[in-house]
């Protein structure tokens, strides 16, 4: 589902950039762009908190690495 959303996000950005462009002003690009930069990363952040969460139950002793990375 996530690579679908950023999917459909680089692709609103292709036809922006390719087709309309001349339409489109470049504060409203750079704008487009933020948005899906954003969406790509927080959807990031969320797959990395579920991995932890699955992997903290599947391992007790688990060390934090973030705390011990700083």
């Amino acid at each position: 589902m996530v690579i679908i959303i950023s999917g459909v996000f680089v692709l609103i950005q292709l036809l922006l950039n390719e087709f309309i462009h001349w339409i489109v002003s470049d504060e409203l690009m750079a704008l487009i762009i933020l948005i899906s930069q954003l969406v790509c990363h927080h959807n990031f952040r969320v797959l990395r908190s579920c991995f932890w969460v699955s992997h903290e139950t599947s391992n007790t002793n688990r060390v934090d690495y973030n705390a011990v990375a700083g």
